[in-house]
């Protein structure tokens, strides 16, 4: 076990109860040996505490675990408290609703171990519903993302300023990523965005075409609500990011600031008009 990177599996949880158990499960499932799980409940206010506290009792003889629950403070601080918080070469990021599966942890570790210049590994996730059931073989496929953009350094980028495709629990990184690109900024809505363009930028992204997690989609999902701060956290990230873009790229990205703005714009108007009624 020794001889294996040590893995940090994350796990950002606020009112999951219904699905957290499946997720925390879906880590037993993983067959690589050397993972530690780090769980940070962000202010749960539904039964997600007691939800956790058992599961780690029925099994944290099996995985080490590391429990926080305190007031929320947001994806982005979540986010930066688990890095901080970890101890592993490697880490995977779990949704709280997600789960893991095909049991593909070591490899994808072989992977990162043996393309040393990238620090960012992936790949596809299916997607299921809130009984668990597949509605969809390929969340890059839902989004209508060409894949085949995802294997070399210019289809990255693009496909980082165009639109992610990309969902659920399908990153493995060597946490030097972060000393690159820096950690989340922490008024932000939402981190997808940011990360990945700064990655792509530096080219540390390799693409595997594997399905390795469901992504579940149900009412409360974030990235699936008409928030305007989630709009407005993608025109930050693109502000923030802009001077990374190589130069024939910065074109097309602010190209997707207008974009943005006007549909921020729209769903900003739309939020005033539900307040003031």
């Amino acid at each position: 076990m020794n001889d294996l990177p040590l893995v940090s599996i994350l796990t950002a949880l606020y009112n999951h109860e219904q699905y957290i158990k499946e997720t925390l499960d879906s880590v037993l499932t993983e067959e690589y040996v050397n993972k530690e799980l780090i769980i940070i409940n962000d202010g749960s206010i539904d039964g997600s505490e007691q939800v956790v506290k058992e599961w780690i009792k029925n099994n944290g003889h099996r995985i080490h675990t590391e429990y926080i629950y305190r007031a929320n403070k947001g994806v982005c601080a979540t986010a930066n408290e688990l890095i901080n918080r970890s101890n592993g070469k490697y880490i995977l990021w779990l949704p709280s609703d997600d789960v893991l599966t095909n049991n593909t942890l070591a490899e994808r570790v072989r992977l990162l171990e043996s393309n040393p210049n990238k620090l960012v590994l992936l790949s596809d996730a299916a997607v299921i519903d809130t009984n668990s059931q597949i509605i969809a073989r390929s969340s890059m496929e839902r989004h209508c993302v060409d894949k085949g953009n995802y294997h070399n350094f210019d289809g990255i980028l693009k496909q980082t300023i165009t639109g992610l495709g990309i969902s659920g629990a399908t990153l493995l990184m060597n946490r030097e990523i972060y000393n690159e690109v820096g950690l989340y900024p922490e008024g932000l809505a939402a981190e997808d965005w940011y990360f990945f363009q700064r990655a792509a930028s530096k080219g540390r992204i390799l693409f595997w075409d594997r399905i390795v997690s469901f992504y579940r989609i149900h009412n409360t999902n974030a990235s699936h609500a008409l928030n305007y701060k989630i709009f407005g956290s993608i025109i930050i990230s693109f502000l923030k990011n802009y001077k990374c873009f190589p130069n024939k790229y910065k074109p097309l990205a602010a190209k997707q600031v207008i974009k943005f703005s006007m549909i921020y714009l729209k769903v900003r108007a739309k939020a005033l008009i539900h307040e003031l009624r």
